[in-house]
Protein backbone atom coordinates (compact mmCIF):
# COMPACT_ATOMS: atom_id res chain seq x y z
CA UNK A 1 0.00 0.00 0.00
CA UNK A 2 2.81 2.43 0.80
CA UNK A 3 4.32 2.14 -2.67
CA UNK A 4 0.94 2.67 -4.32
CA UNK A 5 0.35 5.70 -2.11
CA UNK A 6 3.75 7.07 -3.14
CA UNK A 7 2.96 6.82 -6.88
CA UNK A 8 -0.57 8.17 -6.50
CA UNK A 9 0.44 11.17 -4.36
CA UNK A 10 3.65 12.24 -6.15
CA UNK A 11 4.30 13.43 -9.66
CA UNK A 12 4.28 10.21 -11.65
CA UNK A 13 4.61 9.47 -15.36
CA UNK A 14 1.28 8.40 -16.84
CA UNK A 15 2.50 4.93 -17.82
CA UNK A 16 3.99 4.38 -14.34
CA UNK A 17 0.64 5.20 -12.80
CA UNK A 18 -1.07 2.66 -15.08
CA UNK A 19 1.42 -0.03 -14.02
CA UNK A 20 1.00 0.92 -10.34
CA UNK A 21 -2.78 0.47 -10.45
CA UNK A 22 -2.49 -2.77 -12.39
CA UNK A 23 0.05 -4.29 -10.00
CA UNK A 24 -2.15 -3.26 -7.06
CA UNK A 25 -5.20 -4.81 -8.73
CA UNK A 26 -3.41 -8.12 -9.25
CA UNK A 27 -2.01 -8.12 -5.70
CA UNK A 28 -5.49 -7.43 -4.30
CA UNK A 29 -6.87 -10.29 -6.39
CA UNK A 30 -4.23 -12.67 -5.02
CA UNK A 31 -5.05 -11.63 -1.47
CA UNK A 32 -8.76 -12.17 -1.99
CA UNK A 33 -9.65 -8.46 -1.79
CA UNK A 34 -12.09 -8.55 -4.67
CA UNK A 35 -13.62 -5.12 -3.98
CA UNK A 36 -10.16 -3.53 -3.90
CA UNK A 37 -9.19 -5.55 -6.97
CA UNK A 38 -12.20 -4.23 -8.90
CA UNK A 39 -11.49 -0.61 -7.90
CA UNK A 40 -7.80 -0.83 -8.78
CA UNK A 41 -8.50 -2.59 -12.06
CA UNK A 42 -10.92 0.20 -13.04
CA UNK A 43 -8.28 2.80 -12.05
CA UNK A 44 -5.72 0.94 -14.19
CA UNK A 45 -8.05 0.98 -17.19
CA UNK A 46 -8.62 4.74 -16.75
CA UNK A 47 -4.88 5.33 -16.33
CA UNK A 48 -4.09 3.36 -19.49
CA UNK A 49 -6.61 5.42 -21.45
CA UNK A 50 -4.96 8.55 -20.02
CA UNK A 51 -1.46 7.74 -21.30
CA UNK A 52 -0.74 10.70 -23.58
CA UNK A 53 1.85 9.08 -25.82
CA UNK A 54 0.35 6.52 -28.23
CA UNK A 55 3.56 4.49 -28.30
CA UNK A 56 3.81 4.38 -24.49
CA UNK A 57 0.16 3.31 -24.28
CA UNK A 58 0.77 0.57 -26.86
CA UNK A 59 3.81 -0.70 -24.94
CA UNK A 60 1.86 -0.76 -21.66
CA UNK A 61 -1.08 -2.57 -23.26
CA UNK A 62 1.22 -4.99 -25.04
CA UNK A 63 2.99 -5.74 -21.78
CA UNK A 64 -0.28 -6.18 -19.85
CA UNK A 65 -1.40 -8.71 -22.45
CA UNK A 66 1.82 -10.71 -22.07
CA UNK A 67 2.15 -10.77 -18.29
CA UNK A 68 0.28 -13.57 -16.52
CA UNK A 69 -1.34 -12.93 -13.18
CA UNK A 70 1.37 -12.52 -10.56
CA UNK A 71 2.21 -15.33 -8.16
CA UNK A 72 3.65 -12.97 -5.57
CA UNK A 73 4.28 -9.26 -5.02
CA UNK A 74 7.03 -7.94 -2.77
CA UNK A 75 9.15 -4.90 -2.01
CA UNK A 76 12.86 -4.98 -2.82
CA UNK A 77 15.27 -2.78 -0.87
CA UNK A 78 18.51 -3.90 -2.58
CA UNK A 79 20.98 -1.23 -3.67
CA UNK A 80 20.46 -1.94 -7.37
CA UNK A 81 16.68 -1.51 -7.13
CA UNK A 82 17.26 1.71 -5.16
CA UNK A 83 19.55 2.99 -7.92
CA UNK A 84 17.18 1.86 -10.66
CA UNK A 85 14.07 3.48 -9.17
CA UNK A 86 15.61 6.41 -7.28
CA UNK A 87 13.50 5.32 -4.29
CA UNK A 88 14.28 3.46 -1.06
CA UNK A 89 12.46 0.39 -2.45
CA UNK A 90 10.73 -0.97 -5.52
CA UNK A 91 7.63 -3.10 -5.85
CA UNK A 92 8.28 -6.36 -7.66
CA UNK A 93 5.89 -8.88 -9.16
CA UNK A 94 6.96 -12.51 -9.47
CA UNK A 95 5.40 -14.41 -12.34
CA UNK A 96 5.89 -17.82 -13.90
CA UNK A 97 8.40 -17.81 -16.74
CA UNK A 98 6.36 -20.28 -18.80
CA UNK A 99 4.41 -18.39 -21.43
CA UNK A 100 6.06 -15.07 -20.57
CA UNK A 101 7.39 -12.92 -23.38
CA UNK A 102 8.26 -9.32 -24.14
CA UNK A 103 8.12 -7.40 -27.38
CA UNK A 104 9.76 -4.13 -28.23
CA UNK A 105 13.18 -2.55 -28.44
CA UNK A 106 14.83 -3.71 -25.21
CA UNK A 107 18.34 -3.30 -23.83
CA UNK A 108 19.72 -5.90 -21.41
CA UNK A 109 22.49 -5.94 -18.84
CA UNK A 110 23.61 -8.01 -15.85
CA UNK A 111 24.33 -6.70 -12.35
CA UNK A 112 25.40 -8.45 -9.18
CA UNK A 113 22.60 -8.48 -6.62
CA UNK A 114 23.06 -7.99 -2.89
CA UNK A 115 23.04 -11.81 -2.70
CA UNK A 116 26.21 -11.87 -4.81
CA UNK A 117 24.33 -13.65 -7.60
CA UNK A 118 23.68 -12.25 -11.10
CA UNK A 119 20.49 -10.35 -11.91
CA UNK A 120 19.59 -10.03 -15.61
CA UNK A 121 17.70 -6.81 -16.35
CA UNK A 122 15.87 -5.58 -19.45
CA UNK A 123 15.07 -1.91 -20.06
CA UNK A 124 13.07 -0.07 -22.66
CA UNK A 125 15.68 1.47 -24.99
CA UNK A 126 13.42 4.44 -25.66
CA UNK A 127 13.01 5.64 -22.08
CA UNK A 128 15.41 3.29 -20.26
CA UNK A 129 12.76 2.31 -17.70
CA UNK A 130 13.21 -1.13 -16.13
CA UNK A 131 10.74 -3.54 -17.68
CA UNK A 132 11.77 -7.00 -16.53
CA UNK A 133 14.45 -8.82 -14.55
CA UNK A 134 15.41 -12.37 -13.65
CA UNK A 135 17.21 -13.05 -10.40
CA UNK A 136 19.26 -16.18 -9.91
CA UNK A 137 18.10 -16.91 -6.38
CA UNK A 138 14.87 -17.62 -4.57
CA UNK A 139 13.29 -15.13 -2.20
CA UNK A 140 14.65 -15.44 1.30
CA UNK A 141 17.88 -17.13 0.19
Amino acid sequence: MQLRAFFTTHETLDWELAFTHTIHAHASHLNGGMDEYARSFAEAERAIKGIADDEDRAVVLQTFNLVPKPELTFYCHCRDCQRTTGNPFSMEVMIASEGFGLKGDLASYVVTGDSGKPVNRWNCKRGMQLIHFIQQCRLGS
